[in-house]
C-alpha cells in the first residue's frame, strides 16, 4: 500500500526547526521597508547630531 509524499514522517530535526523558524518570525514582528530602516537611523542619530553641534 502507498501513501502520498505529503504524510511521510520527515523526523525530528525538519519539524524542530519549522518550529524554530515559526517562533522567530512571530518574535521578530514585521518587515521593515527600505524607507523604516532610514527613518529609525535617523531618529537614532538625532541625539548624536545634537550634542555634536553643542560642542562646536
Amino acid at each position: 500500500m502507498t501513501t502520498p509524499a505529503h504524510s511521510h514522517d520527515k523526523g525530528i530535526l525538519p519539524k524542530l526547526g519549522h518550529q524554530i523558524v515559526h517562533l522567530y518570525d512571530l518574535l521578530s514582528g514585521p518587515a521593515m521597508s527600505e524607507q523604516d530602516r532610514i527613518n529609525r537611523e535617523i531618529a537614532e542619530s538625532e541625539p548624536i547630531r545634537r550634542i555634536r553641534t553643542y560642542g562646536l
